[in-house]
C-alpha cells in the first residue's frame, strides 16, 4: 500500500492565509465607504432641509423685555396655526406711541426671532408695531422641515392676516432676510395682506445658481450642473421620495411674477452667498412692482450692518411710499 503524503501544517496555513488576510481589509474599507455614505446622506442629502441644529435654540423671553424696556414698548409671546397643523411662535411688540401701522419681520436659516431685534428697535421708535416669529423648522415653531420659502409662504399669509386681524384698520408691511425674504415673496403671491415688503438678499431659483455658475466661471453649462448636482440632485430627489416636497418649484423669480404689492430688493454687490445677479433677474421679472438697491461692499445680509443710518432711510421710505 502507498502511503499519501499530508502537507505539513505549515503549508496548509500558507495556502489558507492569503485569502484570509486579504478580505479583512476589504470587509474594512468597505464597511468605512458604507459609512462615510450614510452620513453623507444624513448629513448633506436628507439634512439640506432638515431643522438645522443652529435654530433649535428657544429665544429666552428677557431678550424680549430687554428690547421693550429700552424703548418704554410692550410685548407677548403670541403663537398661530399654519394651514398644515404647524404651530408657529412669535412675539408681537407694541410702541408707545404707534404709528398705525404694522411690520413682519422674518429671518434668515438657521436663526431665530432673535435675528431681527435690531430691526425691532428701530421700528419701534418709530412707531411701527412688530411681529417677529420664529420660522418653521426654527425656534419654538413646530416643523422639521426648512423649505426655502416653499411651505414658509403660507406661514407668512397666516401671519399678515393674525396682524391685520389685531387691528383692522393697521397697514401691514414686512421686512425679510434671506430665508424670510423669498418667504415674503412667496407670501405676497399667495395673496398675503401686505401693502409692501422689504426683502435682502433673496435668491431666484436653483436652474438659476447653475446658469450664474457657468456665467462667473465661464463654464459650459453643463459642466456648471455637474459640479453641483452630487448634492443638489439628490437632495431634491431625496425631499419627493421621502417628504413629498417638489423643491423644484422653489422660485422668487416665477413667484415675483404673481405679485401687485411693491417689492424692494436689497442685496450686496459682494454676496457670495446668492450673487447680486439673482437680485436683477428677479427684478427684471416684474419690474412694474420691484425695485433693487445694491448695497456696494455689501455681503451676505450684511447691509444693515454696514450701512445702518442709510438701510434704516431706506426701508421706512419704502414704508412710507404711498
Amino acid at each position: 500500500m502507498t502511503r499519501e503524503t499530508i502537507p505539513p501544517l505549515t503549508d496548509v496555513r500558507f495556502q489558507i492565509g492569503p485569502t484570509e488576510s486579504g478580505a479583512r481589509p476589504r470587509r474594512i474599507a468597505l464597511a468605512l465607504v458604507l459609512c462615510l455614505a450614510l452620513w453623507f446622506y444624513y448629513a448633506s442629502i436628507d439634512g439640506a432641509f432638515r431643522r438645522p441644529s443652529t435654530a433649535a435654540f428657544a429665544p429666552p423671553p428677557f431678550m424680549a423685555n430687554e428690547v421693550a424696556r429700552s424703548i418704554g414698548a410692550s410685548w407677548e409671546a403670541v403663537s398661530v396655526t399654519s394651514g398644515d397643523g404647524t404651530v408657529l411662535s412669535a412675539w408681537l411688540f407694541r410702541p408707545a406711541l404707534p404709528n398705525g401701522r404694522s411690520v413682519l419681520l422674518m429671518h434668515e436659516t438657521g436663526g431665530t426671532r432673535l435675528n431681527m431685534l435690531a430691526d425691532v428697535s428701530w421700528l419701534l421708535r418709530r412707531g411701527f408695531t412688530c411681529l417677529t416669529p420664529d420660522g418653521r423648522g426654527h425656534g419654538r415653531s413646530g416643523g422639521q422641515l426648512v423649505t426655502a420659502g416653499l411651505l414658509d409662504g403660507a406661514d407668512v399669509v397666516r401671519w399678515a392676516r393674525y396682524l391685520s386681524e389685531q387691528q383692522p384698520s393697521v397697514a401691514v408691511f414686512a421686512l425679510g432676510h434671506s430665508l424670510g425674504a423669498s418667504s415674503l415673496i412667496h407670501g405676497l403671491a399667495l395673496g398675503a395682506p401686505l401693502r409692501r415688503i422689504v426683502a435682502d438678499s433673496t435668491g431666484a431659483n436653483v436652474p438659476t445658481r447653475y446658469a450664474l455658475l457657468a456665467e462667473r466661471y465661464s463654464l459650459n453649462p453643463t459642466v456648471a450642473k455637474c459640479i453641483l448636482w452630487p448634492v443638489v440632485e439628490p437632495a431634491l430627489l431625496n425631499a419627493r421620495w421621502r417628504y413629498g416636497l417638489d423643491l423644484r418649484s422653489i422660485s422668487p423669480v416665477d413667484w415675483i411674477g404673481k405679485v401687485r404689492a411693491p417689492v424692494l430688493l436689497i442685496h450686496g454687490d459682494r454676496d457670495r452667498f446668492i450673487p447680486v445677479e439673482e437680485a436683477r433677474r428677479i427684478r427684471d421679472a416684474n419690474p412694474k412692482f420691484v425695485s433693487l438697491w445694491e448695497v456696494p461692499g455689501a455681503g451676505h445680509v450684511t447691509a444693515a450692518n454696514q450701512w445702518p443710518a442709510e438701510y434704516q432711510r431706506t426701508v421706512l421710505a419704502w414704508f412710507d411710499a404711498p
